[in-house]
């Protein structure tokens, strides 16, 4: 035989509750977000993107290259500007 306890002053919050508030929701829908380029192959369901990861590297390394060159040119600028100024 079991011993039952008995707890007094406990609050229950529903979980029901919980996992129906808008902001759970919005983090369920988050958390089941599928890449719609993807492409399921093989037999255990993997899913490959239908690009190479190479060329996501190239493109990523161009993005901050330029991002580079214009922070630079920026700063120039702004250089210019405060020497103009004097």
């Amino acid at each position: 035989m079991s011993d039952k306890k008995t707890i007094k002053n406990v609050k229950v919050f529903s979980i029901n509750k919980a996992a129906d508030a808008p902001k759970n929701k919005e983090d369920n829908s988050k958390q089941m977000a599928v890449d719609p380029f993807a492409q399921i192959y093989g037999d255990k369901g993997l899913v490959k993107p239908p690009y190479d990861m190479k060329v996501l590297l190239d493109i990523t390394l161009f993005i901050q290259l330029v991002l580079v060159r214009k922070w630079m040119i920026l700063q120039v600028l702004v250089l210019t500007l405060h020497l103009l100024k004097k």
